[in-house]
C-alpha cells in the first residue's frame, strides 16, 4: 500500500540523484538502487516508471509549494530566489520538475498550482 512516508521516501531518493546527475538520473534502477531495494520492488509498489515520476513530481510540488509560502511574507518575490547552497538545489530539483512537467501531461497538472502560486507572487510587485 502506498503512504505519504513511502512518497517522501521516493522523491528524497529521486532528489539525490537529480542533484549528483541531472533528471535523467531519475529511473526505476536508479531510485530503488538508492532506496537498497530491487527495481521490481520499486515498480511493485507504483507500477512504471511514469507513475514513480509522477509521484516525484506531485510530492516536490508540494514541498515547493509550502518552502514558497513559508517565505513569501517574510521575503515577498524574494522568496523565489535561493539564497543559500541548500536552496540553490532544491530550485535546481524544482527545475528538474518543470521539466518533468514538460514531458509528462500528468506531472504538468500538478505543477500547474505550483506555477500558479509563483505568478501569483510574482504580479503582486
Amino acid at each position: 500500500m502506498d503512504s505519504p512516508a513511502r512518497r517522501d521516501m521516493v522523491t528524497d531518493m529521486a532528489i539525490g540523484l537529480i542533484l549528483e546527475n541531472g533528471l535523467a538520473a531519475v529511473t526505476v534502477r536508479g531510485v530503488a538502487k538508492k532506496i537498497g531495494i530491487a527495481a521490481p520492488t520499486l515498480l511493485g509498489w507504483y507500477g512504471s516508471a511514469e507513475r514513480v515520476r509522477l509521484i516525484v513530481g506531485q510530492t516536490y510540488c508540494g514541498r515547493w509549494v509550502q518552502w514558497v509560502q513559508r517565505r513569501e511574507f517574510r521575503d515577498g518575490l524574494a522568496a523565489l530566489l535561493p539564497l543559500t547552497a541548500d536552496e540553490v538545489g532544491w530550485t535546481r530539483v524544482w527545475q528538474a520538475v518543470l521539466e518533468l512537467a514538460r514531458l509528462d501531461d500528468d506531472v504538468a497538472l500538478c505543477v500547474g498550482d505550483a506555477v500558479a502560486c509563483e505568478r501569483h507572487l510574482a504580479g503582486g510587485v
